[in-house]
């Protein structure tokens, strides 16, 4: 049996909720958000469906449900704004997500947690100090959602299956994440060379258009829709799923660095094993010179960040 709890049912955690029951991925799903009356309507709006999904447990709750949960997905605080950034959330998520810990802390029983929200780089040091929890326990969804929409535009660019590709984002899942091109291939053939031979050119100029597409990925959305949450709920899914089935999988999600790549007490998004207790080993691949600086560049950016959104809490 397991149990996934929700914090945090709007859009993004809305979503979320109905992909884990579309993909069966736990028996028992718990919502929990402020307004107690939209998590309930949420809560009926998936029983109803679960005659055409799969049957489980889906419900309402408090924080009390936390309690022998697997995985604990925190999606609540303030979204993005089209005009701004991840990182200008700081300081309100933070004040936010530090009294979700506060209500969450004496029903925690040992379960991942799962932050979402942004700036989901700098809450995950946040969460994970103010839970007193070791590093691992707490990790971010962190770049998988940005390594998705990599592998989306360059399998529409060659025009292959997407499952072909493979591709890392790492750093922050913001402004200065990077594309590490040196780990990126297409069915085990350095992606260089296979746009060669496709007849294409991966030259600076057309890598630089590539990341433009992928770093400013959410733009798009935000535009026409106000809120990404789509494609950022089926990247919780399979990380819960990796959590609930203990699958070892690897996915360049959020955790609290101690060293790995020369970086200590940053969360950056790095090639990680997950599996039920959340980040069980971080893989250090050998990253080529700038992609090394760039990353640590991330984390120092932010670390900044964390130390401002502390001394101006809102």
């Amino acid at each position: 049996m397991k149990k996934i709890v929700i914090i945090g049912i709007g859009a993004v955690g809305a979503a979320t909720a109905y992909t884990l029951a579309s993909q069966g991925i736990c028996n028992e799903l718990v919502l929990i958000d402020a307004n107690h009356d939209k998590a309930v309507s949420e809560s009926l709006d998936i029983c109803h469906a679960l005659p055409l999904i799969g049957d489980m447990d889906v419900c309402a709750g408090g924080y009390e449900d936390c309690a022998n949960a697997d995985v604990i997905i925190i999606a609540a605080g303030w979204p993005r704004i089209p005009s701004g950034t991840r990182l200008d959330l700081a300081a309100g998520n933070s004040a936010i997500c530090k009294q979700i810990v506060s209500n969450l802390k004496p029903f925690y029983t040992g379960g991942v947690i799962l932050v979402a929200t942004n700036p989901v780089d700098v809450l995950t040091v946040l969460i994970t100090e103010e839970m007193g929890l070791p590093a691992g326990r707490v990790i971010g969804s962190g770049t998988v959602l940005d390594g998705a929409r990599l592998r989306y535009v360059l399998s529409r660019q060659l025009g292959i299956d997407a499952g072909d590709v493979h591709g890392y984002v790492l750093g922050e899942h913001g402004d200065s994440m990077l594309i590490a091109w040196s780990l990126s291939h297409i069915s085990g053939m350095n992606v260089e060379r296979y746009f060669e031979l496709a007849g294409h050119k991966l030259d600076e100029s057309e890598k630089n258009a590539i990341y433009k597409q992928v770093q400013k990925g959410s733009s798009g959305v935000l535009k026409g829709k106000g809120h990404t949450s789509f494609a950022i709920a089926a990247s919780l899914a399979a990380i819960s799923r990796a959590i609930c089935e203990n699958s070892s999988s690897i996915y360049t999600v959020s955790t609290v660095l101690d060293g790995a790549y020369g970086i200590r007490g940053a969360a950056v998004s790095v090639p990680s094993v997950v599996g039920k207790d959340g980040v069980s080993g971080v893989i250090e691949y050998p990253l080529a010179k700038a992609e090394l600086e760039a990353l640590q560049g991330s984390a120092i950016q932010i670390q900044a960040t964390l130390k401002v959104a502390s001394e101006n809490p809102c």
